[in-house]
């Protein structure tokens, strides 16, 4: 049996790879990073290689291909979970999906492009005037030089979201981290060059890798490592940046980032958090909610240390924490009718259970399903902003209690709040199988199973929350890390 070892951009060009390193001359010439060859392990002769022999029965017999172009050899077809046949997907909820080109081209990476883009950049909600976060990603890599960082970090994304899809899928995979260190390294050499400039595409490679490593690399705290990089670029751009559709686009996921980390930390906002509220229309949801949010980061950026304070101060601090917990509430009272979830029981949905039970996702009895997962986003944000501030109160009332000689009436308000804390809990745990088996409710009101993959991160933003509040119980805590579990066996490129 004859063989051949080459790098996969010659193998996908069925040309001879010429053996260079540490780029061969078909990379070269095409500006690609070269991923090398497979190594051993994955090496297999064409007897054994699945795509072959199915070519070879299909030539044998006649057969004509009809299979939907994005469903690739080795997807499940009856996995409801990841349905890759786009034109389902897009009868039940056409609004919500990019269109793909068809039909779609044989080269391997425009096949991974276009399951990326289909799975995971979708078209913004009708009702907003600016385009979503991830609309933006493939005009912007069209843009990019191929050596770039954002060109790198989108390869690095689509192929590893292609890695478990694919029979080749040790290459992928190997080609994935390949691309994202090239991008990190990218990145590195313009810091150390006094090179980096704060623009659109920067901004944008630096959250594609943040988002790479949240959803593929599963780390204990997914908003850590690129933290001070967003927060330089955010001051550096200033409040100018929100004047065009692309900067409000590129800074609402950024200062989205930034709060969901303050909240949880305790940590106040930036001055530019704060000049860009201004120019914001507040009557948006989502806009009055971060305004909320960072009204409350002030509040608890002052209770870092409840042991220097004084009665008075307490006090102020309490009746200043009971001022935005009844802002939470009037917000909630004003929300559209389409932002409120449907509570349902799975016992009573057995299309629903089987496909949970056939992917071992966890679940509780009861979830929580929205019409969009970017509504249950919102949602989820806006609980971890009344967790953590009940969790501040606890803390004052706890030090007042101290202070105080009849102890009783604080400690019914204590357990009070610890009440409403572990709902909030419960809550959020509800909501987050929902998305991250990509649930949502259709124009009918029924469920529905989409390809969306954006969840993954809002999932795992809700692990982090709960994970991060020491006041949330063991149990919620315990089906969190049950749930990164799932991701990192299933998803992660590490464990793979």
């Amino acid at each position: 049996m004859v063989t051949s070892r080459a790098c996969l951009p010659c193998r996908t060009a069925k040309t001879k790879c010429d053996l260079k390193r540490p780029t061969c001359g078909l990379c070269s010439r095409l500006e690609i990073v070269c991923g090398g060859y497979a190594s051993d392990s994955d090496y297999m002769f064409r007897d054994q290689n699945a795509t072959a022999k199915l070519n070879s029965e299909r030539a044998r017999r006649g057969i004509k291909r009809v299979a939907n172009p994005l469903c690739l050899h080795g997807a499940n077809k009856d996995d409801n979970l990841r349905a890759l046949d786009v034109d389902v997907v897009q009868s039940s909820n056409p609004k919500a999906w990019l269109s793909i080109p068809s039909p779609v081209l044989f080269r391997l990476e425009d096949r991974i492009m276009d399951i990326f883009y289909a799975e995971w950049v979708s078209r913004p909600f009708t009702k907003l005037k600016n385009p979503g976060y991830l609309d933006l990603l493939p005009e912007m890599k069209a843009k990019a030089a191929p050596v770039s960082a954002l060109n790198l970090a989108v390869e690095a994304f689509a192929l590893a979201n292609a890695g478990n899809s694919m029979t080749c899928h040790g290459n992928i995979k190997q080609m994935a981290l390949s691309r994202y260190g090239a991008a990190l390294a990218s990145v590195r050499k313009a810091i150390m060059h006094h090179t980096l400039v704060a623009d659109d595409a920067t901004l944008m490679a630096i959250m594609t890798i943040d988002m790479f490593e949240v959803v593929f690399m599963v780390r204990e705290e997914p908003l850590k490592l690129h933290n001070n990089a967003i927060e330089y670029f955010l001051a550096v751009r200033g409040a100018k940046q929100i004047q065009s559709d692309v900067g409000l686009a590129l800074y609402r996921m950024a200062n989205h980032r930034l709060q969901v980390r303050q909240l949880g930390l305790g940590l106040g906002p930036l001055p530019v958090q704060l000049a860009c509220l201004d120019m914001l229309d507040l009557s948006t949801p989502r806009y009055s909610l971060s305004k909320m949010q960072l009204g409350a980061q002030q509040a608890l950026a002052l209770s870092r240390d409840f042991g220097s304070f004084h009665w008075e101060e307490l006090s102020h601090f309490i009746s200043q924490i009971h001022l935005n917990l009844d802002e939470y509430e009037q917000w909630k009272t004003c929300l559209p009718e389409s932002w409120v979830p449907k509570r349902i029981r799975l016992a009573d949905n057995s299309e629903v259970l089987q496909a949970l039970t056939a992917r071992s996702l966890p679940f509780t009895d009861y979830i929580l399903v929205y019409e969009d997962s970017f509504i249950a986003h919102q949602m989820s944000f806006f609980y971890h902003g009344q967790l953590v501030l009940r969790s501040a109160l606890i803390q004052a009332l706890f030090a007042m209690k101290n202070m105080s000689l009849d102890q009783l009436d604080f400690e019914q308000e204590i357990e009070i709040h610890q009440t409403v804390i572990s709902c909030l809990a419960d809550i959020l745990v509800e909501s987050s199988t929902p998305l991250l088996a990509s649930i949502q409710l259709d124009d009918c009101g029924s469920l529905c199973l989409t390809q969306e993959r954006i969840t993954l991160c809002y999932t795992r933003g809700i692990c982090w929350a709960l994970q991060q509040e020491k006041r949330v119980s063991a149990q919620h805590k315990d089906f969190t890390y049950r749930l990164e579990n799932w991701i990192r066996q299933q998803i992660a490129l590490a464990c793979q």
